[in-house]
């Protein structure tokens, strides 16, 4: 079994508590509002010539409070749910000889987290997940995805290279980093019509047993030596903001 050495932390799951709560104080408002202003009940507030102005008021505040939970909180927290996937799909079929970091703040000064960081003899594998669903295809540029997930890979991928190289991991050797994305949710039609530079592999995970993402990690030649591992693991550990999380 792989060695978690990084939980998923709270970095999704404060952002989205932020976007549920924003939501909520629209939906409150709107809640006494419209409990106000139906007649039969004991709650009714007869505001006068003001009534068009209440529904008026009711529109807004619930058409904000539901952007907020249904769009931004459930971007949020369906991404935390792919991490989770990623996260028990590898578990069983990596062996104690990887190890895996999540949900990673660096200390490069850099904003965004990386989703998850494998490390092991065949390399170091940064991953970007992704939950969506629908068609998602990619033919020199992504459809169905917000935004590029390769790009965001490839960035992650480069920010730990330039780690590994200032940590004195490795004595004039080039640290093998590969970048991945990986579709956790089975419901995507995923279709790649091209690879995305700098090799990065596009993944999908399509049920528990899937070991598309291992396969592909442990069917690289031996890049590391078991020193050498322990040294990337060294310096990651301490090259994370939010390891003690």
């Amino acid at each position: 079994m792989i060695r978690e050495e990084k939980r998923i932390g709270t970095y999704s799951e404060k952002k989205a508590q932020k976007y549920l709560k924003l939501g909520l104080l629209f939906l409150i408002p709107f809640l006494v509002l419209w409990l106000t202003s139906i007649r039969r009940l004991p709650f009714y507030v007869n505001v006068g010539g003001y009534e068009n102005f209440r529904g008026f008021l009711s529109g807004v505040l619930v058409t904000f409070g539901m952007f907020f939970i249904m769009l931004p909180y459930k971007t949020w927290m369906s991404g935390l749910t792919g991490e989770r996937n990623v996260v028990k799909n590898v578990s069983d079929k990596l062996s104690s000889d990887y190890s895996l970091f999540n949900d990673v703040l660096l200390k490069d000064g850099k904003r965004g987290n990386i989703d998850h960081i494998i490390v092991g003899s065949t390399g170091v594998f940064v991953i970007e997940t992704k939950n969506n669903e629908g068609t998602i295809t990619y033919d020199g540029y992504w459809k169905g995805v917000r935004g590029n997930p390769s790009e965001q890979a490839n960035s992650n991928m480069f920010r730990i290279k330039d780690i590994l190289k200032k940590c004195g991991a490795f004595k004039g050797k080039d640290p093998y980093v590969k970048s991945i994305v990986v579709f956790a949710n089975r419901k995507a039609n995923l279709k790649i019509l091209k690879e995305p530079k700098w090799g990065c592999k596009v993944v999908q995970i399509k049920n528990p047993a899937d070991s598309s993402l291992s396969d592909y990690i442990k069917n690289w030649a031996i890049s590391f030596s078991g020193e050498e591992v322990r040294s990337i693991e060294q310096c990651l550990k301490v090259s994370i903001g939010n390891y003690d999380e």
